[in-house]
C-alpha cells in the first residue's frame, strides 16, 4: 500500500474520493490500466455501507454470501497491490479546476491534484428527528446503521430494526439468526417490496416465529430511563401503541454528501445525487466536441456509486460494477487528452 508523504505534490492520472466498494473497484481497475491513482477517504467507514454487513450474497465469485468486512479487506488488499495510493484521513472540502488538471483541497489546507476525479462518496445515513427523541439514546440502545457482528451481543433481546431497504432486510435477517432474538421491522408504507431486492423481500416475508414486519407505522417516540432505551411509542393504522425494546436499528436512507462540490462545476439533482451523461440537463454538458462518457458529470469529472443518480437498487455488486465503468470512461478521457 502505497502511502508517499509527498504524494499531494504528484499530479496523479485520477484521484478517486470514497472508498467503498465503488471506489475500490474503480481504482483497481485504473491501476489495471497503469493509471496513477490516489485514493481519498476519511476513513471512518471502510467499505462504505456495504462494509459493515454481515452478509453480502449478490457478490459475483461468493455464492455463500461474504461479509462487508471480509469483503472490504479483499478488495482494499488487491487495489493496493495494483500500486494504488491510499490517502485518509482525507476531509474533502472543495474541488476546483486548474489549468490542465484538478485540484481536491481538504479542509486543513492540503490538496490532491489529479487530471481526473472520480467521487465515489456514497451517501450518509439519514436521521430521526429531533421530536422522536431518538437522539438521546444514541449508544445506549439507538444505532444508525447495522448491528455489530458480535452475534453473542444480541442473544435474548428484543430489537426493533427501522426502515424496510436492503439495509434494514439485511440487520433484519442477521438478528433473526441470533438465539433468542426477537426482531420487529417497521415499515412506513404497505409493502416492502418497491424498496428492497425481490429475494431479500421473499425470505423477509417469510412466516418466522421471531420476526414480525409492521406496516404502515412510524415512530412517534423514543423512551427509556438514564442511559438506557426500553421502549417506543409507534403510529399504526389502528392508533398508537408502544413497543417493548433493547434496541432500535435505523436504517432510513441515506443523503448524499455533495454540499462542498461547486453546482457549476459538478451538476447535482434536487436531492444532492450527482447528475451524469444521458442524466444532464440540456445545455449543461460543455464539451461540445463529444458527449459524456458513461458516469461523466463534467469533463474530466466522473461520479460511481451511491452518489451518482441511477445507480440502480444501490446494492454492492451493482456498485462495484458501478466503479467498473468510471474507471473505464476515465482510462476513455485520458486517451483523449
Amino acid at each position: 500500500m502505497t502511502t508517499q508523504a509527498n504524494a499531494v505534490e504528484q499530479i496523479f492520472d485520477c484521484a478517486v474520493v470514497g472508498a467503498g466498494v465503488s471506489g475500490l473497484n474503480c481504482s483497481m481497475n485504473l491501476r489495471f490500466e497503469n493509471k496513477t491513482t490516489i485514493l481519498a477517504d476519511t476513513g471512518q467507514h471502510p467499505g462504505g455501507q456495504a462494509g459493515s454487513s454481515s452478509l453480502i450474497r449478490n457478490m459475483p465469485g461468493f455464492p455463500g454470501g461474504i461479509s462487508g468486512p471480509d469483503l472490504t479487506v479483499l478488495m482494499t488488499r488487491h487495489a493496493a497491490e495494483f500500486g494504488t495510493t491510499f490517502r485518509a484521513p482525507f476531509y474533502a472540502g472543495r474541488l476546483e479546476r486548474a489549468d490542465d488538471h484538478f485540484v481536491l483541497i481538504e479542509m486543513n489546507g492540503q490538496t490532491i491534484r489529479a487530471k481526473t476525479v472520480v467521487i465515489a462518496t456514497g451517501v450518509q445515513p439519514r436521521t430521526l428527528p429531533d421530536a422522536t427523541k431518538a437522539g438521546q439514546f444514541i449508544g445506549f440502545g439507538v444505532t444508525y446503521g447495522f448491528p455489530s457482528l458480535n452475534q453473542s451481543r444480541w442473544h435474548d433481546t428484543e430489537a426493533v430494526v427501522m426502515g424496510s431497504g436492503n439495509s434494514g432486510a439485511q440487520a433484519v435477517q442477521f438478528l433473526a439468526g441470533c438465539n433468542g432474538c426477537n426482531v420487529t421491522m417497521l415499515v412506513r408504507r404497505d409493502t416492502i417490496r418497491d424498496s428492497m431486492s425481490a429475494r431479500v423481500a421473499d425470505e423477509i416475508e417469510k412466516p418466522r416465529s421471531n420476526v414480525k414486519l409492521l406496516y404502515n407505522t412510524e415512530l412517534v417516540e423514543a423512551i427509556g430511563e438514564v442511559g438506557k432505551l426500553t421502549h417506543l411509542k409507534v403510529k399504526t393504522p389502528s392508533g398508537e401503541q408502544l413497543i417493548k425494546t433493547d434496541h432500535l436499528f435505523v436504517n432510513i436512507g441515506g443523503d448524499p454528501p455533495t454540499r462542498w462540490l461547486d453546482k457549476d462545476l459538478v451538476p447535482v439533482n434536487n436531492a444532492g445525487y450527482i447528475l451524469t451523461d444521458r442524466d444532464l440537463p440540456e445545455g449543461v454538458w460543455a464539451d461540445k466536441s463529444r458527449p459524456a462518457f458513461m458516469c461523466e458529470a463534467s469533463p474530466g469529472i466522473f461520479a460511481c456509486g451511491d452518489v451518482r443518480f441511477g445507480n440502480f437498487r444501490k446494492r454492492a455488486s451493482m456498485s462495484a460494477v458501478d466503479g467498473a465503468n468510471a474507471a473505464a470512461s476515465v482510462v476513455q478521457y485520458l486517451a483523449l487528452k
